[in-house]
């Protein structure tokens, strides 16, 4: 695994701070920005590549903080994630807006099976834990879309791995469907638990899909399977006043959604709930 991690220069004298263009916009957007940081991710016996991350601390990394590492969908970094990091801030979580596309990638069309990123995100994770600011016991992975599906491949991934593991993964509006395609399976039993919030009125995150997925590991899956909820409910500040915009979904091109934000709250109060379980000491 390759994991070497360039840290921001203000947190970490020495360090190379490294800007990456497409996450320059999600600057703004974000609670306390530290610095974009860079990470090598890729097989040991294999090419590697850099992945880049806006990083956001709630105190300006003076303490060690508990992590929650987002992972954008097909769409890449967006007014979602960067709306999402800002709320986390809110809640004292530090924030690792991540781009899963290097440079060299821009050109290529996002794969459809999330797998492959599960992989890259526990490099992504392993560099986040030799950080000084960031608690290597307290790291969440939570995605959107094709990214919430690469979160629990890396939950399940981490089972079988002597390195850092993450403390839960979450996935919003993941397409249980494609999930299952993929073959993500959860061993059973004691582990690291998992949050998957599906949208009820997407046929990707139909509730029996859903529920077949958390059948596999009932005791470390939660699933809230919310009604009357479209794929990117929380796509509002994308959206504006007509609260309809479209997405690119892996395998449906670009798609019309509608932001909701009664659902988008709700989903707000159980992650807040559940991360607070998991992450606080």
């Amino acid at each position: 695994m390759r994991h070497a991690f360039r840290a921001p220069a203000r947190l970490f004298p020495g360090a190379l701070l490294l800007l990456a263009a497409p996450l320059l916009a999600s600057l703004a957007a974000s609670a306390e920005p530290v610095g974009v940081v860079a990470a090598r991710v890729g097989p040991a016996d294999g090419p590697s590549r850099l992945v880049y991350g806006l990083f956001n601390h709630p105190d300006d990394g003076r303490t060690r903080a508990p992590v929650v590492i987002l992972v954008h969908d097909e769409g890449g970094p967006d007014g979602r994630v960067g709306a999402l990091a800002a709320w986390l801030g809110e809640q004292g979580f530090a924030t690792l807006e991540l781009d899963l596309a290097s440079p060299d990638d821009e050109a290529l069309p996002v794969p459809a099976n999330a797998g492959p990123a599960g992989r890259d995100l526990l490099d992504v994770l392993a560099a986040m834990a030799e950080l000084e600011a960031v608690d290597q016991g307290r790291i969440a992975l939570l995605g959107l879309g094709r990214g919430g599906r690469a979160a629990l491949h890396a939950l399940a991934l981490s089972d079988l791995s002597t390195g850092p593991r993450p403390a839960a993964a979450v996935a919003l509006y993941p397409g249980c469907r494609a999930l299952a395609a993929e073959g993500f399976a959860l061993a059973p039993g004691y582990g690291v638990p998992a949050l998957i919030l599906a949208a009820g009125a997407d046929a990707d995150d139909a509730a029996e899909a859903c529920a077949a997925l958390r059948g596999t590991a009932p005791d470390r899956i939660a699933l809230h399977v919310l009604p009357g909820a479209h794929y990117a409910w929380d796509a509002d500040e994308m959206a504006g006043p007509s609260g309809v915009t479209a997405v690119p979904i892996a395998g449906r091109g670009l798609v019309r959604v509608r932001a909701d934000g009664w659902v988008a709250d709700e989903a707000r109060r159980r992650l807040r709930i559940f991360l607070r379980t998991v992450l606080t000491p």
